[in-house]
This record gives C-alpha cells, sequence and structure tokens, in this order.
C-alpha cells in the first residue's frame, strides 16, 4: 500500500462533490450548456469514486485513483470504472 498521504496529505482528504461543483459553478455550466446543445450526454465518472456527496482520491487500498488532475490511473479504468457499461451499452 501506498503512503501516499504523508508527501501530500491536503491533497489525499476526500471532499464533498456537492462543494466541488458549486466551487467551479462557472465552468461545469459553461461545459454542461455547450453539450447539451450539441445532443451530447456528458458520462460522469463520478459516481465510480463519490458516494453519499464524499468523493475519495485514494482506493481503500491506499492507491491514488487519478494519475494527474484531469486521468484515472489505469487499474482503476480497468477495474472500478462501471460507467463503461453504460457507454458501450448506448455506443
Amino acid at each position: 500500500m501506498y503512503n501516499i498521504e504523508k508527501v501530500f496529505p491536503e491533497k489525499m482528504q476526500p471532499f464533498k462533490l456537492s462543494e466541488h461543483r458549486q466551487r467551479f459553478k462557472e465552468s461545469y455550466d459553461f461545459i454542461e450548456s455547450g453539450l447539451n446543445k450539441a445532443g451530447i450526454k456528458w458520462v460522469s465518472f463520478t459516481k465510480n469514486v463519490c458516494y453519499e456527496d464524499l468523493c475519495h482520491v485514494l482506493t481503500p487500498k491506499g492507491y491514488p485513483i487519478n494519475m494527474d488532475s484531469n486521468h484515472l490511473m489505469d487499474y482503476i479504468a480497468e477495474h472500478w470504472i462501471t460507467v463503461y457499461d453504460f457507454i458501450t451499452e448506448f455506443g
């Protein structure tokens, strides 16, 4: 297990999705508006890392979920992400 919390303790704490969406409301609104106008469905990965509004940045075993600010680690994409079922079902 990684002990990454010792390196970046402030970055490893779970956060509330509702607070994140409020903090970046303008960006979310802009993106969602553009996608809606284009008829594109936004497939969110948050249900795989957030539960009851709490989003984790580490797996239960202490492995990081994201590679960087925009990319999931390969093992997360392969084993955790169920949203791909939606994409393949309707894709």
